[in-house]
């Protein structure tokens, strides 16, 4: 499961949140989401929370398609703040982040509070 959404439509953040076994098709789909997030703000760069606490795992087709997704994001991004607390899905994003050169982008936090805070910073 996935989850979009805008918190901050003035400083233009926006989150991202992955449960459970993500599908590739979860992923093509929050790919429009945020395609739909980027056009509300005025197509211009944002920031974005990526909530992954509660990620199981990626299939490797789910990794294939969350690398085109971060390529075709991280262009859209000024950066992203990754909540994580799972060693496992830090392997899996930090691979997944080299392939789709994103890593420069990503800041992660171990908590959400500590992730908006910088992000709310960052937009000020």
């Amino acid at each position: 499961m996935y989850s979009v959404k805008v918190l901050d439509k003035a400083k233009k953040i926006a989150m991202l949140k992955w449960e459970g076994v993500v599908k590739v098709e979860e992923v093509n789909d929050a790919s429009k989401q945020l395609d739909d997030v980027y056009r509300t703000f005025g197509s211009q760069k944002f920031y974005l929370m990526v909530d992954v606490k509660d990620l199981k795992v990626f299939s490797p087709d789910t990794k294939e398609a969350i690398v085109e997704q971060q390529k075709w994001i991280k262009d859209k991004l000024h950066v992203s703040a990754v909540v994580m607390d799972k060693k496992l899905i830090e392997v899996q994003l930090k691979e997944v982040g080299q392939k789709s050169s994103v890593n420069s982008l990503e800041v992660p936090f171990p908590t959400y509070e500590e992730a908006l805070a910088y992000l709310e910073k960052l937009a000020a």
